[in-house]
């Protein structure tokens, strides 16, 4: 069984402005099946043209029935149809190799590419088959986050670059907001304004040093990672049950929230009452860790 997120959009997914983003929704997105006989796609290859064609067996399906849901928490998942080619007497192939159709395979950007009947029902397929029909085994892609609970509505977005409220981790403005642990974060939440004033604790915090990285592995993810952050000079703080990202648009209403940190996820919460001075340190895993599969 093979499953992995290609290098170059594996990074995108938390880089939506970047060259590399795509949107599942909105983005041609086709599938062809793979003679690994031929050519094995490997983490590092970026667009269809680094494959021989001669390895790309039958002609390519665009992706129908396309949609993106919560898959638990925290998670996110993009679902499709399920694809069938016919009319061909291909040879036994292993994979399934998923990508952005631009019409140019030196443009066109890979996205993912699966294998084995754990991951799609078909493959292997046998030579000489007339049809095949390959079945996802309930999600084409799933990721998940090691390290923060995400809100559904920013997992949500992490498939779909137009998305309103999708977050550029190194570009856009992401600050953090201590909590009253009177108050625990729904997942259902998706902007500021969900966050009643009462129970923010300090001044909210910019994160500073930003970064978006790919971590080979294993288990390969993208990361994104920023300076530790603290506030000072607290006056009468109750006890601080989590701390919850955002990313700033100047308007509460429109500003999503990203992820929660509390004591299910980080040692430091809760913080007990009367602290002065809160100090917060991530991960060495970083602030997001995201981890890709296919639901098996």
């Amino acid at each position: 069984m093979a499953f992995f997120l290609f290098s170059d959009y594996a990074e995108s997914i938390l880089l939506p402005d970047s060259a590399a983003a795509i949107s599942l929704i909105n983005d041609t997105i086709n599938v062809v099946m793979v003679d690994e006989a031929v050519d094995t796609p490997v983490p590092t290859d970026t667009f269809l043209s680094a494959l021989n064609p001669a390895c790309l067996i039958g002609t390519p399906q665009t992706l129908a029935g396309k949609a993106i849901g919560a898959a638990g928490a925290p998670g996110a998942a993009f679902t499709a149809s399920n694809v069938q080619f016919s009319g061909i007497s291909a040879p036994p192939c292993n994979g399934i190799l998923v990508y952005k159709s631009t019409g140019n395979a030196a443009t066109s950007r890979l996205i993912c590419y699966v294998s084995g009947a754990s991951v799609v029902s078909g493959l292997p397929t046998t030579a000489g088959a007339f049809q095949i029909d390959i079945d996802w085994n309930s999600n084409v892609i799933q990721l998940t986050n090691s390290f923060s609970q995400m809100f559904a509505n920013f997992s949500q977005s992490l498939f779909d670059k137009d998305d309103a409220d999708a977050v550029d981790f190194e570009n856009d403005t992401i600050k953090a907001i201590l909590v009253n642990s009177i108050q625990t974060p729904n997942q259902s939440w998706s902007y500021l304004s969900s966050v009643g004033a009462p129970v923010r604790v300090g001044t909210p915090q910019t994160l500073n040093g930003k970064v978006v990285s790919l971590v080979a592995g294993p288990p390969r993810y993208a990361m994104f990672d920023a300076d530790n952050i603290g506030w000072a000079g607290l006056v009468a703080a109750p006890t601080i049950g989590s701390l919850i990202l955002y990313k700033d648009t100047g308007n509460e209403a429109t500003s999503p929230l990203i992820c929660w940190l509390d004591s299910s996820n980080a040692a430091q919460f809760p913080i007990s009452s009367g602290e002065t001075d809160v100090n917060v340190t991530w991960s060495v895993n970083g602030v997001i860790r995201l981890q890709s599969s296919a639901s098996v």
